[in-house]
């Protein structure tokens, strides 16, 4: 069966496949569109298994937040170039597959790869596509679907480096965005300082025992001291207790008093290659 451009048109339309891409799968079906679909498929799937060894360390991290803003997805999809990661074609698999975490409530990995995506049978073989469009290795390397306990989210992204999803006790988006700003350029820990894990806390103090061990200090003076030292260090990592950005002489806790009190539910920072 002969084919004409009109058809080699039509395929790279359904398929984003390369022109030679679609040539040779008419001339491998005979013409027959649907044949040739099923070959560009194959192909793909080939093209990305082959691609899958090479690094993938550039990308992009990416938040959606649902339209009740009662959930939160936030990803991170590598690539090997930047000039991919600005792609439409690599951009809109990233949207697509954060749509489809959100829609069917995905925690893990596995599940995501094997779930059902809009215009193809899974998320894996949407990302075969991908790679086939833009003929590099595309690899899902982490997510997080969160829910609201009782609050509202809020994002806020930067390029495609940082995201940080924030779940606030009000419906302030203003307010909840300037809180997350400030978390995508301090990275704290933890919301406040008993949430602070305790291995870093011991860690910490073990440093400040070893630095004071000479000092020729009773054994209650030295505890005394690194109390203190250890409640410093514990403000600066927690959200509540750093200096906020905006208005450093304010903490963030002080800057969510001035909002009717509004309380930080939960946080999560994704920073493109950490």
């Amino acid at each position: 069966m002969a084919y004409t451009l009109e058809n080699i048109k039509e395929l790279r339309e359904l398929m984003g496949a390369g022109i030679k891409d679609c040539k040779d799968a008419l001339n491998a079906s005979g013409g027959d569109i649907e044949k040739a679909k099923i070959y560009l498929r194959e192909k793909g799937a080939a093209k990305a298994e082959k691609k899958s060894v090479r690094q993938a360390q550039e990308g992009a991290v990416y938040l959606h937040i649902a339209e009740d803003k009662k959930a939160a997805v936030i990803l991170e999809v590598n690539c090997e170039t930047d000039f991919v990661a600005r792609s439409q074609p690599f951009n809109s698999f990233i949207a697509d597959v954060a749509k489809t975490v959100l829609e069917h409530n995905i925690t893990d990995l596995d599940s995501l790869h094997a779930a059902k995506m809009d215009g193809h049978e899974t998320v894996e073989a949407g990302r075969s596509a991908a790679v086939l469009k833009v003929g590099e290795n595309i690899q899902i390397k982490r997510v997080k679907m969160l829910t609201a306990s009782t609050g509202f989210f809020t994002g806020y992204q930067h390029g495609q480096s940082i995201a940080v999803a924030i779940e606030s006790s009000q419906d302030k988006d203003t307010v909840a965005k300037n809180i997350a700003m400030h978390i995508a350029a301090i990275n704290p820990v933890s919301i406040s300082e008993n949430e602070i894990p305790e291995e870093v806390m011991a860690q910490e103090r073990a440093i400040y025992l070893s630095q004071l061990k000479d000092s020729g200090k009773p054994e209650a003076i030295l505890n005394k001291i690194i109390d203190g030292k250890l409640k410093k260090f514990a403000a600066g990592l927690c959200l509540y207790g750093q200096a906020y950005v905006k208005e450093p002489k304010l903490t963030v806790k002080d800057y969510c008093n001035s909002q009717d009190n509004l309380q930080v539910l939960q946080f999560v920072r994704y920073a493109l290659g950490e």
